[in-house]
């Protein structure tokens, strides 16, 4: 039985004590090839108890034993748990029939959706398609601000401008003016790739 500190911090973020800001990613990257081993089979047997935390680490493992547990899920599941699991399964396999799950829930403008769509908006960051670029140009225009905030992250993503974009995030702390004015110019940087693509 692995019985390692960072084996026993998995334990810990994802059985006994999960975190409540989300899964602890890092650990993952912790732990020893027989450790990882273990807590596959392990967040695979929670998968089945529909663990969301499973879900996440499990695509971080790119685990191709959850893959059909994960294809299993997808129909029935809703809301965030839906997008996590459709953005698992394009992490582990590029499954090209999850997209369109990913941008329905990033379309959908219902009460009580928004953790959905800010979630499908960061997920779809991954997928540079033309379809996708235009989803997320339409989302990070308008007003829910987390929506918007996290789409306009994920153009920059498939745009190549990550960079950019941080460059932007940080005039958020010098000014309003310059904040709009990086902004306009992030967007046009956004739009000429797009063009560029043919997006």
């Amino acid at each position: 039985m692995a019985t390692s500190t960072a084996f026993q911090r998995f334990r810990n973020s994802y059985f006994e004590n999960p975190r409540r800001d989300g899964p602890d990613l890092a650990v993952l990257d912790q732990l020893t090839v027989e450790e990882r081993g273990l807590a596959e089979a392990q967040l695979v047997q929670a998968l089945r108890g529909e663990s969301l935390y499973a879900i996440r680490a499990l695509a971080h493992l790119n685990s191709r034993a959850a893959v059909p547990i994960l294809q299993g899920m997808l129909p029935k599941a809703k809301g965030v748990t839906r997008v996590w699991i459709a953005s698992a399964l394009w992490q582990i396999e590029r499954d090209e029939t999850v997209i369109e799950c990913l941008l329905d829930a990033l379309k959908k403008k219902w009460f009580g959706g928004g953790s959905a769509r800010f979630e499908a908006a960061i997920a779809l960051g991954a997928i540079p398609e033309g379809r996708v670029f235009r989803a997320l140009t339409e989302a990070s225009r308008e007003p829910d601000a987390v929506v918007s905030a996290n789409a306009l992250r994920s153009l920059a993503l498939i745009c190549d401008l990550e960079d950019a974009y941080w460059a932007y995030d940080r005039q958020s702390s010098v000014s309003a003016e310059a904040f709009q004015a990086a902004e306009r110019d992030l967007r046009r940087r956004i739009e000429a790739v797009g063009a560029e693509k043919g997006w």
